[in-house]
């Protein structure tokens, strides 16, 4: 399921947070495997528009974000968008190239994880990005993501709390009750009753954690220590 052509901005209602919105309530739905452009596809500007400060184009950082985001979930496809001319493109410069290539081999490095969750999906209609309501139902705090800065699970195994917002270092994130593992520096922290913690976000480190012992977490930090993407 394509989740439609969001704005490029940061949107709640129709941007890149929207994007993850709708994912986390497809799932809910019955829509086991969707997907949004990295990106965003609409874009409003023109040379008035800009005379005026008014309209919006993507920017380098939300296309960057939007691939952390996107490269945890079911589908990791780029969109030139409804006026390439005025969007920042994954081919746009060096940094966009290196970006473009880093997420794509996070993605593929996931890769035997992900059949594993679209097997479950076939037979159990389990969504891939996951509300991590699914696997946490007592935890009220969850009930509320707006209010935790909006994260997802993908399977059981994995929980990302992809940067929603502009010039972000850091972010508090709510981890439920658990030992978790940072995906970029191996740290682990012991949730008992579930705790936020704060963690830093620089562009190319999306808070991402995995469950400690989890053998695909372990299988993807050593795919990506292959890569030199993790120096851990």
């Amino acid at each position: 399921m394509w989740l439609g052509d969001q704005d490029v901005n940061w949107g709640e209602n129709d941007g890149i947070t929207s994007a993850l919105k709708g994912m986390l309530s497809s799932g809910f739905s019955g829509f086991s495997i969707s997907h949004s452009d990295t990106g965003g596809y609409t874009s409003f500007q023109s040379f008035l528009l800009k005379t005026f400060k008014e309209g919006f184009s993507r920017s380098k950082e939300l296309l960057m974000r939007w691939l952390e985001m996107n490269a945890f979930t079911a589908i990791l496809r780029t969109h030139e968008g409804n006026q390439p001319a005025n969007d920042v493109q994954i081919y746009t410069d060096d940094d966009t190239c290196r970006a473009f290539a880093r997420w794509a081999k996070v993605y593929a490095a996931l890769g035997n994880y992900r059949k594993t969750l679209i097997q479950e999906a076939t037979t159990k209609g389990y969504p891939i990005v996951r509300h991590p309501l699914l696997h946490y139902p007592n935890d009220s705090k969850l009930y509320n993501l707006s209010a935790l800065g909006y994260e997802f699970m993908l399977g059981q195994e994995f929980l990302v709390s992809p940067i929603l917002k502009p010039k972000a270092i850091e972010k508090n994130v709510y981890l439920p009750v658990g030992e978790w593992v940072h995906l970029w520096s191996g740290q682990v922290f012991n949730s008992e009753q579930g705790i936020t913690v704060t963690i830093p976000a620089s562009l190319g480190q999306p808070p991402v954690f995995f469950l400690k012992g989890s053998e695909v977490g372990t299988d993807l930090v050593q795919r990506l220590k292959a890569e030199c993407i993790i120096t851990i």
